[in-house]
């Protein structure tokens, strides 16, 4: 789909929930800015959004409330484990598998909080399951919320941030001044 095309569809979208809501005007200059604004989304998970909306919201949805909830069903769809499903499969593979073995996880965010714990082989040898249990799903937790940070934020902030990032990694060391 072109960008243009892509436009057209946000706009349509964006015409449709404005017919749920015929007692809200909406001006031009906030339609342009909610079209920059969801400009990253597809246009599947727009629609989607905003059916649900539709249902559930009493007033017409902010630019915030729609990305949160197409994010939401995207992030529905992909079949991501909550960190205690993600714990069951860690378990049920060192069950099937053992320390030995190669483990396959349903998410990659899975083997990465197992890591984070300090590895499979250590998992698989433990002792103090209900500790390991709670350090993985605080690990695996943080990741999916570092991942969700990430795939949320505006393509134009993330250019922001790659830049400042590039001007902070340039910036002279700090030296002890007492020398």
């Amino acid at each position: 789909m072109s960008p243009k095309q892509h436009r057209l569809e946000i706009l349509n979208v964006l015409h449709k929930l404005a017919l749920v809501y015929p007692q809200q005007e909406v001006p031009e200059e906030t339609v342009e800015m909610y079209v920059r604004l969801l400009d990253d989304l597809p246009v599947d998970a727009l629609r989607a959004a905003a059916l649900q909306l539709a249902t559930t919201s009493k007033w017409f949805p902010t630019v915030a409330e729609i990305r949160e909830a197409a994010f939401a069903l995207m992030e529905h769809q992909s079949g991501l484990p909550s960190a205690y499903e993600a714990w069951q499969e860690v378990m049920r593979q060192a069950f099937e598998v053992g320390h030995t073995g190669k483990p396959q996880f349903s998410h990659p965010a899975i083997m990465e909080a197992v890591k984070a714990i300090g590895g499979w082989r250590y998992v698989c040898m433990s002792t103090n399951q209900v500790a390991d249990r709670a350090r993985f799903v605080d690990a695996y937790e943080q990741l999916v919320q570092r991942a969700r940070y990430k795939e949320r934020m505006l393509p134009a902030v993330k250019t922001l941030a790659a830049k400042l990032s590039c001007q902070l990694d340039q910036l002279p060391k700090g030296e002890d001044d007492n020398e």
